[in-house]
C-alpha cells in the first residue's frame, strides 16, 4: 500500500500555496495623475506661448510625459500580471496528477486487494481444519455421554491439578515426618537415621493409594464390563494397603529391636504372624496412620479427574479444540482488520489529498481566467484615464491660447501604444480526467477493502453453539 502513502505525501507537499488576488491591479485616478504631472498649470503655460503650434501634429513635451507615465504604469501592471500567472502555474502544476500515478495506484490497489483476499483464503483453510477438529471432538463427546448414560450431567474435575498435587505433597511431608519420628526412636542416629527409610516407605504408601483411587476407585463407576476389574482392583487395594502398612509397622518393630539393621526376610517372616506380632504400641499406631494416609491419597486420586474414567479427558480435549478455534478466528479477524484498516486509512488520506487538490485546481483555473479578464479591463481603464488626462491638458491649453489650437485637440485622444503581448502558458496536464479517474479508483478500493473482513467463513449459529457448549465465550 506504499503507493497511496507516497501519493498523499506528493499531493500534500505544497499545500502552503495560496490563490493570488483576483484584482491585484492599481485603479488609476485621473485627478491624482494630472496633479502629480502638474498638467493644468503646464497646459496654461504652453497655451499662453501658443505651444504647440496650430500646424503641429507631434505631441508636446507634456503630452509625451503623460503617455510615458501611463506606459510605465501599464508596465507595472504587466509585471503584476506575470507574477500572478506564474503563481497560478505553480498551483496548477502542484495540483496535477500524472497518468503514471493513476496507473501505479490502480495496479498497487489491485495487488493489495488480491493480497488481502489471499490472506482470507489461507485463513479460511486453517480455520476449516480447526473447525472440523472442534466438531469431531464435540461429536465424540456427545457419543461418549450417550453410550455411558451420562446425558444427565457434565463432567466435574478441578480446573487446576495444582491443588491435588499440593495435597499429595503435603501428605507425603506429613507422613514422612511422622514415620521418621517413629523410626528415630529405634535408631542410634535419631531422626536423621530414620528419615531415609521414612521417605521411601511414605512415598510407596501414598503412590499406591493415589493410583488406586485414580484408576480402581473411579473404575467402579463404569457401566460396562471393566467395572468388575475395577472392583477387583479395589479389593486388591484394601488388601494391599493393609499388607503394605503392616510391612511398614513390622519393619519399624525390627528397626527398633536391631538398631536400624533390618532384612526383608525377617520382616516377611514376622508378617505371617499378623498384627498380634507387633511388639510396640508405636508400631500399631504407625499401621493405623499409614492406612489413613493411604486412604487420603486414594481420595485425592479419585478427585484428580471426573469420577467417570475418560469423561474429563474427552471434555478437556473438546474445550481446548474450541478454544484453539476461537483464538485462531479472533487472531485472523484481527489481522485482516489491521490490514484492512491500514489500507483504508492510506486510501482515505490519498482520497482527501486528491479531493483537496481537485478543489485547488478548479479554483486556480477559474482564478487565472478571472485574472486575465481583470487585466484586460484594467488596460481598457488605463486607456480611458490616459485619454482623460490628455483631454485636461488639451482643454486647459486651448483656453489659455490667443491663437488657434492644433486641430487634433478637437479629436478623440489617442490610445496608448500597443504593449508587449503576455503569452499564457497552457494549463498543466493531470487535471480533470486524471483526477476523476484516480478518485473513482480510490473510492472503489475503499469499498472493496471494507468488505474484506467479512471474508472469513464461519457458521455463526453452529460455531456459537459449539463454543457455548464447550464453555468458550465467542467474541465474534
Amino acid at each position: 500500500m506504499g503507493i497511496f502513502t507516497e501519493l498523499s505525501a506528493k499531493l500534500n507537499k505544497s499545500r502552503h500555496l495560496s490563490i493570488p488576488s483576483l484584482s491585484p491591479f492599481l485603479v488609476p485616478d485621473p485627478r491624482k495623475i494630472a496633479g502629480a504631472l502638474n498638467v493644468e498649470a503646464r497646459a496654461r503655460a504652453d497655451g499662453a506661448q501658443g505651444l504647440p503650434s496650430a500646424e503641429s501634429e507631434a505631441p508636446s513635451l507634456v503630452e509625451d510625459e503623460i503617455t510615458a507615465a501611463f506606459i510605465e504604469l501599464r508596465g507595472l501592471s504587466q509585471k503584476t500580471l506575470q507574477d500572478n500567472l506564474d503563481a497560478y502555474s505553480a498551483i496548477l502544476t502542484d495540483s496535477s496528477v500524472e497518468d503514471a500515478d493513476v496507473s501505479r495506484a490502480i495496479v498497487e490497489g489491485e495487488r493489495a486487494i488480491e493480497s488481502m483476499q489471499n490472506e482470507t483464503r489461507a485463513a479460511n483453510l486453517g480455520l476449516l481444519q480447526l473447525r472440523n477438529d472442534m466438531k469431531g471432538l464435540e461429536k465424540e463427546f456427545n457419543l461418549f455421554r450417550k453410550r455411558n448414560h451420562l446425558d444427565d450431567r457434565l463432567p466435574h474435575y478441578p480446573g487446576s491439578k495444582a491443588v491435588n498435587v499440593l495435597g499429595l505433597i503435603l501428605l507425603l511431608a506429613l507422613e514422612t515426618v511422622l514415620n521418621g519420628n517413629f523410626f528415630a526412636r529405634g535408631s542410634d542416629q535419631g531422626l536423621i537415621g530414620g528419615i531415609f527409610a521414612a521417605v521411601v516407605l511414605s512415598a510407596a504408601n501414598l503412590s499406591f493409594g493415589f493410583f488406586s483411587g485414580l484408576f480402581a476407585w473411579r473404575g467402579v463407576n463404569l457401566i460396562q464390563g471393566f467395572k468388575y476389574f475395577a472392583w477387583v482392583g479395589v479389593a486388591l487395594w484394601i488388601a494391599g494397603t493393609f499388607m503394605l502398612n503392616l510391612f511398614i509397622a513390622q519393619y519399624r518393630d525390627l528397626f527398633a529391636e536391631n538398631a536400624g539393621k533390618v532384612s526383608s526376610e525377617s520382616v516377611f517372616a514376622r508378617m505371617g504372624e499378623g498384627v498380634s506380632s507387633l511388639q510396640e504400641t508405636e508400631s500399631f499406631v504407625l499401621l493405623m496412620l499409614g492406612c489413613l494416609f493411604n486412604l487420603a491419597a486414594a481420595a485425592d486420586g479419585y478427585k484428580f479427574d471426573d469420577r467417570y474414567p475418560r469423561y474429563g479427558g474427552i471434555d478437556r480435549r473438546r474445550r481446548k479444540a474450541a478454544q484453539r478455534y476461537q483464538e485462531a478466528f479472533t487472531y485472523e479477524l484481527d489481522q485482516l482488520a489491521h490490514h484492512r484498516d491500514s489500507a483504508i486509512n492510506e486510501i482515505s488520506d490519498a482520497l482527501a489529498a486528491i479531493s483537496e487538490k481537485a478543489k485547488m485546481r478548479t479554483r486556480a483555473e477559474a482564478g487565472r481566467a478571472a485574472l486575465v479578464q481583470s487585466y484586460e479591463d484594467h488596460t481598457a481603464e488605463l486607456n480611458r484615464v490616459h485619454a482623460a488626462v490628455l483631454r485636461r491638458y488639451w482643454d486647459g491649453n486651448a483656453r489659455a491660447r490667443s491663437v488657434p489650437a492644433p486641430k487634433r485637440f478637437n479629436t478623440s485622444p489617442p490610445i496608448l501604444p500597443a504593449a508587449q503581448v503576455i503569452r499564457l502558458m497552457p494549463v498543466p496536464a493531470g487535471g480533470g480526467p486524471s483526477i476523476s479517474q484516480l478518485q473513482a479508483a480510490l473510492k472503489g478500493f475503499l469499498d472493496r477493502c471494507r468488505q474484506v473482513s467479512g471474508g472469513l467463513e464461519s457458521d455463526e449459529g453452529a460455531d456459537g453453539a459449539l463454543l457455548g457448549e464447550a464453555g468458550v465465550v465467542s467474541e465474534k
